[in-house]
């Protein structure tokens, strides 16, 4: 009997393993987690670099709020900028007669959206910097800091495009030589253009589908390119040929990355799931 105990113990600890092993993993994935681009952003709640330039050289001068942490606002920063986390900036009554402008790395607008309309409601006047600091490089904007810490700021961590993935701006180039079918079952509206095939052919196929994505969205302008590989190595190469486009970014350890974010996304929401049916009274209990 002891030796019965024992192996169903091992067994439920390699369960989860065997469960979302390669190829087997996504029959479990609930439908909740996939990625589903059905929200257009308001463009109204947005500001490009290009208009943030103008109103810079203009006599009403906007407060610049950097809301990234203490350390990467320690790297580098946006002359001028102040730092502020982004719940207490409703706290500051001051800066209701300022025009200020929200920005971050540029890649992770969900929360920005939420806090600016919350702002806007308590009577604040207050945009989002669409792109954020990697927008604010492109166009030329200073930046002062650790240079080589900034060629990191176009690259968004796996956890940030899952909770980007409701958003129809993005454009998301699978760039590796072959099709992973898991990834796209995770990702229905991927592209898969292969790098390594002719980088030329490349850069041409991602301009006729940036055109195509202007013409079906309102939002033309406002729109962020997302290229990513399997392992997320190799990306200067790409980075060069698509140095036109504005807002770029890679996803941080590529297809891997994001698939192994995934899985523990999954094991977190099959655990909680179970915790609320063991916690569940039954009809019969007092």
């Amino acid at each position: 009997m002891r030796h019965f105990y024992l192996a169903s113990f091992v067994f439920l600890l390699i369960l989860p393993s065997f469960v979302f092993s390669e190829g087997k993993w996504n029959e479990h994935f609930p439908d909740k987690l996939l990625m589903s681009k059905e929200i257009e952003i308001n463009p109204g709640l947005f500001i490009t670099a290009r208009e943030l330039h103008k109103k810079i050289k203009s006599k009403h001068q906007p407060v610049l709020i950097d809301v990234r942490s203490k350390s990467e606002f320690a790297l580098f920063k946006i002359p001028g900028s102040i730092k502020l986390p982004l719940y207490a900036i409703k706290t500051k009554e001051k800066l209701k007669s300022k025009f200020i402008i929200l920005f971050n790395e540029g890649f992770n607008n969900s929360q920005l959206i939420r806090e600016c309309d919350l702002l806007r409601k308590k009577g604040f006047d207050v945009f989002i910097l669409y792109g954020g600091l990697n927008s604010w490089k492109w166009n030329k904007g200073r930046i002062e800091g650790d240079c080589f810490a900034l060629e990191r700021i176009n690259k968004m961590p796996p956890s940030i495009l899952f909770s980007e993935k409701k958003f129809t701006n993005w454009i998301i180039i699978n760039a590796s030589e072959n099709q992973n079918r898991d990834i796209k079952k995770i990702i229905p509206e991927l592209i898969h253009i292969p790098y390594s095939e002719n980088p030329l052919f490349f850069e041409y196929e991602i301009n006729k589908i940036v055109e195509d994505h202007k013409k079906k969205h309102e939002n033309s302008q406002l729109f962020s390119l997302l290229v990513f590989n399997a392992n997320g190595k190799g990306y200067g190469k790409i980075e060069k040929i698509l140095y036109d486009f504005e807002n770029l970014f890679f996803l941080k350890e590529g297809a891997n990355g994001y698939m192994k974010f995934l899985k523990n996304q999954v094991l977190i929401w099959n655990r909680d799931k179970s915790k609320k049916i063991s916690t569940k009274k039954c009809s019969s209990c007092p």
